[in-house]
């Protein structure tokens, strides 16, 4: 009986072992994120062109999808809350932005760290454009609201 139960406790140990223990992925090498979505896609949902582009974009200390929840939060007293929904458009902004093209082909050309080291710079513009267009269409009403947002974020970047 002993052999069983030590048995059991090997076999249990091992399954475990297998479930726990991972190893951490970090990497530019799209070609290898790709493989492992491939992989760990048991569900076979075919990923699109977004996924892969955040997939890319992840690292211990930033990952796109947190990022664009905050910055929906933060446009949602506009009424934009859901502009990050928009995917093909946020595809078309940080390809235009960051490599200065907005053809589908260069979103293949971006790697990692070059989303990582421009996002802020690509969500302050997108907070930037709709408070002046808001401050265009609706002058009175949004001018005090749009010049505290825009204090706040120009005291953001020098503190």
């Amino acid at each position: 009986m002993l052999q069983f139960v030590d048995f059991m406790a090997f076999v249990m140990n091992r399954i475990q072992n297998n479930f726990t223990y991972y190893e951490m992925l970090e990497t530019d090498d799209k070609e290898h994120v790709a493989i492992v979505f491939e992989r760990t896609n048991r569900a076979g949902v075919p990923l699109n062109s977004f996924q892969l582009f955040t997939a890319w974009s992840w690292s211990e200390s930033f990952d796109l999808q947190d990022e664009l929840s905050v910055l929906s939060s933060e446009l949602e007293d506009f009424g934009f809350g859901d502009l990050v929904n928009q995917q093909e458009l946020l595809l078309i902004c940080f390809t235009g932005i960051i490599l200065g093209n907005t053809a589908p082909k260069s979103v293949l050309d971006l790697d990692g760290t070059l989303i990582r080291n421009h996002y802020e710079e690509i969500k302050n513009g997108i907070i930037i454009t709709i408070l002046r267009i808001l401050n265009v269409l609706f002058p009175h009403h949004f001018l005090r609201k749009i010049n505290l947002i825009l204090v706040q974020q120009i005291q953001k970047h020098l503190y």
